[in-house]
């Protein structure tokens, strides 16, 4: 299993082989601009929306290191996909 690529953490490689750290902008993303959280997480503390399996509504939340965080998150669920909030 590949290990999660985090924004402003980690780093790749760019076109000349050097490298540098991952932005937003090195995401794929599904549509709708959801992030797969089996493969990305946010930088830290940046506010996103979030999916869980079975569930319509989406839930605000953040990101700590390589754990979720938030209001009535609990952290033994599985998060599938998030979405930087950009209201704020």
């Amino acid at each position: 299993m590949r290990p999660l690529i985090k924004v402003g953490l980690d780093y790749i490689l760019d076109n000349k082989n050097k490298q540098r750290r991952f932005t937003y902008n090195d995401i794929k993303y599904e549509p709708g601009k959801w992030a797969d959280a089996s493969k990305y997480l946010p930088a830290d503390y940046d506010l996103v929306f979030i999916k869980y399996p079975n569930q319509i509504k989406t839930k605000s939340a953040w990101c700590i290191g390589r754990k979720w965080d938030g209001l009535n998150i609990h952290p033994d669920q599985n998060v599938l996909y998030w979405k930087k909030n950009v209201e704020f």
